[in-house]
């Protein structure tokens, strides 16, 4: 009894702190995308049937937000895996970026384009933009994305902010960037695993 006792002051002296996760990890249950995001971060609904993830910082004023977008597309599946950074540059670059921003917004600047990024495991392009939202908040923002072509899904990942506050955002969008991952399509080795045996 003296022994349950002790024990009992020493967890009322010391009580044992919660465990908190700094990051959220995300995964995506029709194309295994996974992302991670900080948990003071919110997940809301989505405005797009493609849309897959939308989530919005705590400082509501900066207006700063991450989506990502998913789309079948096999059109290129029929090229090797060696082919993937050259198909990102025909399918997924500038015209991609322009059509994709002056699709969806007003008075869009497209700042930067380039080839040669990542998202997850795909080759991807880079935007940096600066455009005008529409509806009855319409706000002027800027915005970093990527976009790739992974085995036969599109992925478009984009960051915003209000244009104002964007600098104050972008090492947080660049590590969501990074967090991005995606199911493994594509072995390291041309036949796989097994036994070359036409050599």
């Amino acid at each position: 009894m003296r022994i349950l006792t002790f024990f009992l002051v020493l967890l009322f002296l010391f009580p044992v702190a919660a465990a908190k996760a700094d990051v959220y990890v995300w995964k995506d249950p029709e194309s295994g995308m996974t992302m991670s995001y900080p948990d003071t971060w919110q997940k809301v609904s989505n405005q797009d049937p493609d849309t897959v993830i939308t989530v919005l910082a705590p400082t509501a004023s900066d207006e700063a937000m991450c989506k990502v977008r998913v789309s079948p597309d096999a059109r290129y599946v029929i090229f090797p895996p060696r082919y993937s950074s050259a198909v990102q540059k025909v399918a997924y670059s500038s015209d991609f970026w322009k059509e994709y921003l002056y699709g969806q917004y007003t008075d869009v600047m497209i700042h930067q384009v380039k080839d040669q990024a990542g998202l997850g495991r795909g080759f991807a392009s880079y935007m940096l933009s600066t455009y005008t939202t529409q509806g009855e908040d319409a706000a002027l923002k800027t915005s970093i994305g990527f976009a790739t072509l992974y085995y036969d899904n599109a992925y478009v990942l984009e960051c915003s902010a209000l244009a104002g506050a964007f600098e104050n955002w972008l090492g947080m969008f660049q590590s969501i960037a990074k967090s991005v991952d995606f199911e493994k399509a594509h072995h390291e080795l041309v036949i796989g695993n097994f036994e070359d045996f036409l050599n």
